[in-house]
């Protein structure tokens, strides 16, 4: 809308023609191209002319681009690290050989990361996941959380699970020993088995990542896709990928974790990479990592793979690829 003074009014020249129409207070205006606004005076003998033109951004919703944001020479010393997001802040959480070192910056305003003490342990930053606006971390066997970073508050001791490896809106999931799944519906103070369709040998232990987004093929579902290496798996060329459908309806059904099991016949599987991370970007999964571990001979940080299907295929895609001048010798991501 727009208001005039001393009983002035506005017109607006059309799109096709010289012609001048009233500018409407109620209706919409077509702004996608500039317009000349004209303002006349109360006797319509005095007139003014205006050029607007709205700037409106453009950007596909499915472009890809890099922001950088600030450099930082601790991150730089940390040999592992895991990335968070939290309540609009960036929690980086790694180590530099004793502890979990936690770092903080906000995603929109932020200038530079801050760090933040800590007292966990060094497997801690590994361990960790975000439910409904919490992050949850496994401490040796405590699990602790917080809705910060900067201050840990004791869930549970005695932890059943050993490894945090993922979480939906409303659970949080962790690995035993002997590599089942387990869930929590209370932030890690008790744990229930799940249901897995395939052996435990085919869960993943390292450079473990994990998605959770909506399922769009059924109402308040979410789809939590679990990716990493298998240990000791010195001829795997591929990674292993799990999945959960979590319906959150009361009256559902339990959901189980499926492998999504790769054979001769599957298309473009996911490869076995070095510090394996994934993370969620519009409608699609993507997938980064370092060189290629065991049988998988790819070169560090050569592509950025592309899942459409909720982690059953992954692909190369023309505009998603690492910044210029990414340093591919980085450990770490």
């Amino acid at each position: 809308s727009y208001s005039t003074k001393n009983g002035s009014f506005a017109t607006v020249k059309s799109l096709t023609s010289d012609s001048l129409v009233y500018l409407s207070t109620s209706d919409t205006t077509d702004f996608s191209k500039p317009r000349t606004v004209t303002v006349f005076s109360s006797s319509g003998l005095g007139r003014k002319d205006y050029t607007i033109t709205v700037n409106v951004h453009k950007e596909d919703a499915d472009s890809f681009k890099w922001q950088q944001y600030p450099d930082c020479l601790a991150l730089a010393s940390l040999s592992d690290m895991r990335a968070y997001s939290l309540n609009g802040d960036i929690v980086v959480m790694g180590t530099s050989g004793e502890g979990t070192r936690v770092f903080r910056l906000n995603a929109s305003t932020g200038r530079k990361f801050t760090e933040e003490a800590s007292s966990l342990g060094g497997e801690a930053y590994r361990n960790a996941a975000v439910s409904g606006g919490v992050l949850y971390v496994l401490d040796g066997n405590t699990v602790r959380k917080s809705a910060d970073a900067r201050t840990f508050e004791t869930v549970a001791d005695n932890s059943p699970v050993t490894r945090l490896v993922a979480a939906s809106a409303n659970e949080v999931y962790g690995l035993t020993a002997d590599n089942v799944f387990m869930a929590s519906a209370d932030g890690g103070l008790t744990w229930k088995t799940e249901k897995m369709d395939s052996e435990t040998r085919f869960v993943p232990r390292d450079d473990v990542s994990y998605v959770c987004r909506d399922y769009k093929f059924v109402k308040n579902a979410e789809n939590v896709v679990l990716v990493g290496n298998r240990p000791a798996s010195a001829t795997d060329s591929l990674a292993v990928v799990w999945r959960k459908i979590v319906e959150n309806d009361a009256d559902s059904e339990e959901g189980k974790w499926a492998f999504l099991n790769y054979d001769s016949a599957s298309k473009n599987p996911l490869k076995s990479l070095q510090g394996l991370t994934i993370v969620n970007h519009g409608d699609f999964i993507l997938a980064l990592g370092g060189k290629g571990i065991g049988g998988c001979k790819e070169s560090a940080h050569s592509n950025i793979y592309v899942s459409e299907d909720g982690g059953m295929s992954w692909n190369t895609v023309s505009g998603i690829a690492y910044p210029k001048n990414f340093d591919k010798s980085a450990g770490a991501m």
